[in-house]
């Protein structure tokens, strides 16, 4: 964790993106912090990793990808699809 800050660091995209590909259970909260944490970097990144898991081969993957675009897409994110 850096020095100077309070709490604890902000996950990586990559390291979200894993976890929702690969667990059901993963509980409100933590759900709602990894959404907020994928919306933040959602121009930077995030949107295109989301699209190579809806891509992928692995039915958890694109799970996990429709469940954050659901929540997370924008129009031109949908009509780019």
């Amino acid at each position: 964790m850096p020095r100077g800050r309070k709490g604890s660091p902000q996950e990586s995209v990559d390291s979200i993106l894993l976890a929702l590909s690969r667990r059901e259970d993963i509980d409100a909260e933590t759900m709602s912090h990894y959404l907020d944490r994928l919306d933040q970097e959602w121009a930077e990144g995030a949107r295109e990793k989301v699209l190579h898991l809806l891509r992928s081969n692995d039915p958890m993957a694109q799970a996990a990808a429709l469940r954050i675009l659901a929540e997370l897409a924008t129009d031109f994110d949908i009509e780019g699809l």
